[in-house]
């Protein structure tokens, strides 16, 4: 399963004297209190169950290496072999208790879809609020009002989008923009030409497209800080 996001991973404040990263480091050195967590950060931009099954011990260099950790395969293999004896991983390379302490990634599209509903939610009640239709006035109050003597007063023009949609609306863009980032620094470089060419103009375009919606966001919450 992979729904690349920018979601937090959770990771218990005890980890670097859990008696699991205690014997993973003295099977292999300092760098077992790095691997646990590069992993579960590549789960969760692109295996949001946390499942690995199926990954070579090539795939597992090519990860850690897209964290800063080189090595070969074999050592990689010896690695996550390790993760495996301690219980970090199942033997067909699950993340241990990943859906306990990860939930939120494991339920993304049910929360997503639950976030979107909420926010939708609240759109309408601040469009109703701040740009909805005006309350029909009856009774005595109509005679007086002043839409009663003058037509044109009672005309609601068209507004923009509340300030907070705008922020919304734009940060979902640039999230998704990072997100495809992150995919394309975790992917191996293409061999042949063309693709190599196809990803550096797609990089190009992402990074563009980044600060325009940075430059977006950063004028957005200034308007709203300053209310012009």
């Amino acid at each position: 399963m992979s729904k690349p996001n920018l979601l937090s991973i959770n990771v218990a404040v005890g980890f670097f004297t859990n008696s699991r990263t205690l014997e993973l480091v003295e099977l292999v050195g300092e760098r077992g209190f790095f691997l646990p967590v590069m992993l579960w950060s590549f789960c969760a931009e692109n295996e949001i169950d946390g499942n690995l099954n199926g990954y070579t011990p090539k795939r597992f260099a090519q990860i850690f290496q897209s964290k800063s950790l080189t090595m070969t395969e074999t050592e990689a293999k010896r690695l996550v072999q390790a993760m495996v004896t301690v219980g970090f991983m199942s033997a067909d390379f699950v993340m241990h208790s990943w859906d306990r302490f990860n939930a939120h990634m494991c339920n993304f599209e049910a929360i997503k879809a639950q976030k979107k509903a909420a926010a939708e939610a609240r759109w309408a009640k601040r469009a109703e609020t701040e740009g909805g239709s005006p309350k029909k006035i009856s009774g005595p109050a109509a005679a007086s009002s002043p839409a009663a003597n003058n037509p044109s007063a009672g005309t609601v023009l068209a507004k923009p989008a509340p300030i907070f949609r705008q922020i919304e609306s734009v940060d979902f863009q640039l999230t998704e923009v990072l997100a495809e980032m992150q995919r394309i620094r975790d992917t191996p470089q293409p061999s042949g030409p063309g693709d190599k060419a196809a990803r550096t103009k797609r990089w190009a375009a992402l990074a563009e497209e980044k600060q325009k919606l940075r430059q977006q966001l950063k004028e957005l919450h200034r308007q709203q800080a300053t209310g012009i």
